[in-house]
Order: structure tokens, then C-alpha cells, then sequence
């Protein structure tokens, strides 16, 4: 489970009315290894997961119209109880679910040389623990 302290460190606060705090983690695309590249004017022109296979062929991989459709609107945030939440993500996504519930709750835990995001998944082929 995520750590409160290292919600408070990296994620940006947001109070509401109510006094109630949210945690948002502006940076979820790219804890989950989303890759998004875009037309000089502003479509969408690339959506990819970094962790393909040797082919660079990946079968979860977003299409462009779902990005624009389903993933853009999206927000990850955490409460003061450190609980994770997603807002606006349609139940079409769960590979997308399942890596942000993954990920995103993986890089707000202390801990010690383990992979926290697919990039580095991959990159890490050996980890010392201390």
C-alpha cells in the first residue's frame, strides 16, 4: 500500500470545501508506461505501452481514438488515507486499470530496488537488495 509521506512529497494537494484533501498524481502516464505522440496540431498520432514484446507488438496496446476518448479525461488520486481512486475511466480499460492500480500505488510505496514502473521493468535485469 502506498505511503501517506510520499503521497504528501510527490503528489500535488488539493483541498475541497469540505475541507477534504486529494492527492493527485499528474504523472500516472508515464508510471504506467503510456506513451502518447502527437500531430503538429494536436491529435493524437501514437498511443503505446512501453512494454512490448522483441516485435515491438503489444495487444493491450490503446488505440488512438480510445486515448482521446476514454484516457484523457482520466484522474488518479489518492485520499488521506492513502487509498487510490480513478475518476472518468471507462470499464472498457482494464488493462489500463490494472496498470494504474499496479504502478501508480507501487511508486507511492517505500521501498527498496524494486521495478516500480514497466520502464523500469524492463531496464532492471538485476537488483541488489541492501
Amino acid at each position: 500500500m502506498a505511503s501517506i509521506e510520499q503521497i504528501r512529497k510527490r503528489a500535488s494537494a488539493w483541498k475541497a470545501r469540505d475541507g477534504s484533501i486529494r492527492y493527485y498524481v499528474n504523472d500516472w502516464k508515464d508510471l504506467i508506461g503510456l506513451n502518447v505522440e502527437y500531430h503538429k496540431s494536436g491529435n493524437v498520432s501514437a498511443v503505446w505501452f512501453d512494454d512490448r514484446d522483441e516485435d515491438g507488438l503489444a495487444e493491450n496496446d490503446p488505440s488512438n481514438r480510445s486515448y482521446g476518448r476514454y484516457l484523457a479525461p482520466v484522474k488518479v488520486w489518492f485520499d488521506e488515507g492513502a487509498q487510490l481512486h480513478i475518476d472518468h475511466l471507462d470499464d472498457e480499460m482494464t488493462e489500463v486499470r490494472a496498470r494504474i492500480l499496479r504502478y501508480v500505488d507501487a511508486a507511492y510505496t517505500e521501498r527498496v530496488c524494486e521495478p516500480r514502473t514497466p520502464r523500469q521493468l524492463i531496464q532492471m535485469s538485476l537488483c541488489a537488495y541492501l
